[in-house]
């Protein structure tokens, strides 16, 4: 019997979970793309159609943050269009532009030809180029590997459709030797699953660690200082917006330097603090640029990540080990192992899906060069399961110097 291709082709089950898991990748990174795209595309057409008119500042305005709104520091200017008719504009500016704005400061707006209303000035443009370099190239690294996971899932088969394969195997083949460990443990939909699990929890305890790490280094070593409040807002997330952010930027001098920092307090640490007014700062001696603010600070959602970030390293580690090692064993066996007939013994439903499959357990004895017996398991998709009954016999690879590490072939392609 002729060697078969070790890379085989996706079962229905593995294909429908890389479908999934690349609809996921081109999700999330086609709302990073837009994260970096929209301010790329604003940017550009102001560079490129953009009128420039000299304005002068009629006024400013500072706005306190309430429980609906963020703090706003507003900037109000007259400039001449194009026809020659004066327009007027507030906008919202940084808090340094505001600081630097008097009634009658001079200064240059800009705006589209035949949009008057987005006019801007020149001295508070933004610079998003960290924000546009990093959308796009985080969205750009996602959508390819939701293209290399939609490839992998659309991979052609090389049987037959329609063929069925017979339920016993009449000769022992030659394992084909797979190119690389690479190969074998790239079709494996377990290291797949864990290795997303783990790219989302391992970010997350190391997040997590890092703050608990800060607050005991702040309770330890840190100084205090006197600064001054610069805005107040909140963050909302979640179902309909409950989960609640407090942050605020802050500004203070030491040894001369003035530095300015951002923070996150509890509700009444937030709302005890007013914008403009002064507030006790703590930061490190070695570095002061370290800092934070004095006051209660938040702990469920530090506790709430490292419990979710934990139990998803967990289960990550579990599949992605798993199916490491079943991939480096089949890997070395299919390189070195005996061949031997294997028999169905049992086939099990299993309490444990995976993209919202219940997976299935097979059980199958050999018997080595010995004669002697030995009985190892499979896990498996519903889809394959139904190709086996109890009695069915399929290929087997085991170490002859330990025999117990077995892989299941199965029937040749």
């Amino acid at each position: 019997m002729p060697d078969t291709d070790v890379h085989q082709p996706p079962s229905r089950a593995n294909r429908a979970t890389l479908f999934f898991l690349a609809l996921v990748f081109f999700f999330i990174g086609t709302i990073f793309l837009f994260i970096g795209g929209g301010p790329a595309v604003e940017d550009w057409q102001y560079r490129r159609q953009a009128v420039q008119a000299q304005a002068v500042a009629t006024g400013k305005t500072l706005r306190q943050a309430t429980a609906n709104t963020d703090t706003l520091y507003e900037i109000s200017y007259r400039f001449a269009l194009a026809d020659g008719k004066p327009y007027e504009q507030t906008q919202r500016t940084s808090v340094h532009l505001w600081e630097q704005v008097e009634r009658g400061s001079p200064l240059v707006a800009e705006y589209l030809p035949g949009q008057h209303e987005s006019a801007r000035v020149v001295q508070g443009r933004p610079d998003r180029r960290r924000t546009i370099i990093f959308g796009l190239s985080i969205g750009a690294v996602l959508i390819l590997i939701g293209l290399f996971l939609f490839k992998s899932g659309v991979r052609p088969s090389s049987v037959a459709q329609g063929s069925t394969p017979t339920s016993t195997v009449t000769a022992v083949a030659r394992a084909p030797e797979p190119s690389s460990f690479w190969s074998v443990a790239l079709r494996s939909v377990g290291m797949w699953f864990g290795g997303i699990f783990l790219l989302v929890a391992v970010p997350m305890v190391v997040a997590t660690a890092f703050l608990f790490y800060n607050d005991w280094l702040f309770a330890r070593s840190a100084n205090a200082t006197q600064g001054m409040v610069l805005t107040k807002e909140i963050r909302r997330s979640g179902r309909q917006n409950r989960t609640r952010e407090y942050r605020l930027t802050y500004r203070f001098t030491v040894d001369g330097k003035t530095l300015e920092g951002r923070d996150e307090l509890s509700q009444q640490g937030w709302e005890r603090l007013t914008e403009r007014a002064p507030a006790e700062v703590r930061y490190l001696p070695q570095r002061p640029s370290f800092s934070r603010l004095a006051g209660p600070r938040p702990w469920i959602q530090k506790a709430v990540f490292a419990l979710v970030g934990s139990v998803f390293s967990v289960v990550g580690a579990t599949f992605f080990i798993g199916a490491v090692r079943r991939a480096r064993l089949e890997w070395r066996l299919r390189r070195h192992g005996v061949n031997a007939h294997g028999t169905v013994t049992e086939l099990r439903e299993r309490d444990l899906k995976i993209n919202g499959e219940r997976l299935w357990r097979l059980h199958f004895e050999f018997r080595d060069f010995q004669g002697r017996v030995h009985r190892n398991t499979i896990d498996m998709s519903a889809e394959e399961a139904q190709r086996w009954k109890v009695g069915d016999s399929g290929r087997v690879l085991y170490d002859s110097s330990q025999p117990i590490e077995a892989v299941w072939l199965g029937r040749d392609a």
